[in-house]
């Protein structure tokens, strides 16, 4: 990843990576989506991963929820028994 290369908010759509902060194992980029002339900040390894609520390298749907592997061990604990629902 490089400076100027296109990212994407849940919210503000398109932007691009402004500065990089090189570090060791995870750089640090800012991002800016001139849309809502937003300034968000994120990991290399949380933008490869697509673990970040709210950049990511491709489209999201907004109101696609992002749910944890913890909260969704949960919810299925307590709906169906440690089983996952049958489809």
């Amino acid at each position: 990843m490089k400076q100027f290369d296109k990212v994407y908010h849940t919210e503000h759509g398109k932007g691009h990576i402004v500065a990089v902060t090189y570090r060791t194992n995870n750089n640090l980029y800012m991002c800016y989506f001139p849309k809502g002339k937003v300034t968000e900040f994120v990991t290399h390894k949380a933008l490869i991963a697509d673990t970040d609520e709210v950049v990511s390298l491709e489209r999201r749907d907004p109101r696609e929820e992002r749910v944890n592997d913890d909260i969704q061990q949960a919810l299925n604990d307590l709906f169906f028994g440690g089983q996952p629902p049958q489809g």
